[in-house]
């Protein structure tokens, strides 16, 4: 780690430091492309962090604020309402066709 640590970037990695693509490497891309260097961080956790802070993220700015936090908290409850319901309509339907077919089943027995 120290070793990747005191190494310093050269040219040729500059566009893997900057992750953005800007021409410029921020504190946080040098200290994330550190990290992944490190093995402290995996690619794949990065993104999954990216795609959480991009869904926070309504306006696409580049930065979450609190009413950009209280939009996404919001659509999530939602989310999981009308995921809750569409269980209880399906579960109302199954049951409602159980009813049906034992219905059917008694009908045929006599």
């Amino acid at each position: 780690m120290d070793r990747i640590l005191s190494r310093k970037i050269t040219i040729d990695e500059f566009a893997k430091f900057d992750v953005d693509g800007d021409g410029r490497i921020e504190r946080t891309e040098f200290a994330l492309r550190k990290l992944m260097l490190m093995g402290i961080v995996e690619p794949a956790d990065v993104a999954r962090v990216e795609k959480e802070f991009d869904q926070m993220d309504a306006d696409g700015s580049g930065e979450v604020t609190l009413k950009d936090l209280e939009a996404h908290l919001k659509a999530q409850e939602k989310e999981k309402e009308e995921l809750l319901e569409r269980k209880k309509r399906g579960a109302k339907k199954t049951r409602a066709k159980q009813v049906q077919n034992q219905y059917e089943n008694m009908v045929e027995k006599i």
